[in-house]
């Protein structure tokens, strides 16, 4: 990204780049439908509702990251083609090792969470090695001058990148849930490179978004085909990555601006870790605890009617779809400024934690959670 103009003919392709990328997750997501009784036992190997933290019963494939992974494909194939660029193409080579960690994990395999982290870090460096390009601050002050040794940033940049990653795969619980999380952070991200400038971030975003549109058809609401570890670390190294070409590219994006952006995601694995050690659980260990279930499980016990007991799980993501478009929001209104950037994060802080503490008090599972 640090090698490509900041702007470009964007306007001549765009409609049928945009329509490609969608086609291309779609008819990808619709292949594995029609053909689902030849490798249902396949795709869904150890995932029809005994896991931890299944919210589903009924056998379905988890390979829907296959759709966004053809998808981006062709919109690198469009960057080679039509803006001769052969490093916006080579970017999407880095999301082979984590799309494939994860995708061996939707097919029964059994990777390990180690293993999987490890995959993430290396696409993270194999895109700090392809792109040139690690955070250059965090809009911190004294700790910006620490980014001028280049070891330290890039360090920081694999792990801000693997973080984000797995992200992604983390809120992955209940339809149309991570895809739209996707969404709004690709809508956020265009919206901040379009008023910074930068086209080819914006493009990126875009076309992105429309690949994730071309699975969310078959995702949302009835849960179809489900984006799978493979898709969701896809998504997650592919915002890790937009996010750091922001920021690098353009100095006046407030790094806090950008963390808000992808603010749902990051808390919910930071907390996570955070009442897992609190009851000295692995860090790792799966459950049932995270704001998705508690929501679903609470709409299910109490505040739906019985007849719409089945109604709870895409239900669940429209009720977080507010929490999650408001840090949003406020990013991209404030994405010039690292103080008002920085007071969001707090604030949106203090908000997960007084609802986690709420819902928890509320009880899911059939008892309380202590946060």
């Amino acid at each position: 990204m640090v090698y490509l103009e900041r702007t470009f003919d964007m306007d001549l392709n765009m409609p049928a780049m945009e329509i490609a990328a969608i086609l291309g997750s779609f008819v990808i997501c619709l292949l594995i439908l029609l053909t689902k009784r030849k490798h249902i036992k396949v795709t869904a190997q150890g995932h029809a509702g005994t896991a931890v933290q299944s919210s589903h019963a009924d056998p379905t494939p988890r390979i829907g990251g296959a759709g966004i992974l053809i998808g981006m494909a062709i919109v690198a194939g469009f960057f080679v083609l039509y803006y001769h660029t052969i490093t916006a193409g080579a970017f999407f080579l880095s999301i082979i090792p984590v799309f494939v960690a994860g995708a061996l994990e939707d097919l029964g395999r059994a990777v390990s969470p180690r293993a999987r982290l490890f995959a993430a870090a290396f696409s993270a460096g194999l895109a700090v090695v392809i792109m040139d390009a690690w955070m250059p601050r965090v809009d911190i002050p004294y700790l910006d001058s620490l980014f001028a040794f280049a070891p330290l940033a890039i360090a920081f940049t694999i792990f801000a990148s693997t973080g984000v990653c797995h992200s992604i795969n983390v809120i992955d619980g209940v339809n149309g849930l991570s895809s739209s999380v996707a969404l709004a952070a690709t809508i956020g991200l265009a919206l901040i490179s379009l008023r910074a400038g930068d086209q080819l971030i914006y493009v990126l975003s875009v076309l992105t978004a429309c690949v994730v549109l071309g699975f969310l058809f078959f995702n949302f609401p009835f849960g179809n085909l489900f984006l799978g570890d493979g898709g969701a670390y896809t998504l997650g190294h592919l915002l890790a990555w937009y996010s750091i070409g922001l920021i690098m590219r353009n100095d006046q994006v407030s790094t806090w601006s950008v963390l808000l952006i992808l603010f749902w995601p990051i808390m919910e694995v930071l907390y996570s870790i955070y009442r897992r050690r609190k009851i000295k659980s692995a860090i790792y260990q799966p459950d049932r605890a995270h704001v998705h279930q508690i929501i679903m499980h609470l709409l299910r016990e109490r505040w739906l009617p019985v007849r719409w007991a089945r109604a709870a799980n895409p239900l669940t993501t429209v009720v977080l779809l507010p929490l999650i478009a408001m840090p949003v929001i406020v990013a991209v209104q404030f994405w010039r400024s690292p103080l008002l950037g920085f007071i969001g994060v707090v604030v949106f802080f203090a908000l997960y934690v007084f609802l986690y503490g709420r819902l928890a008090r509320a009880g899911a599972g059939g008892k309380t959670i202590t946060p």
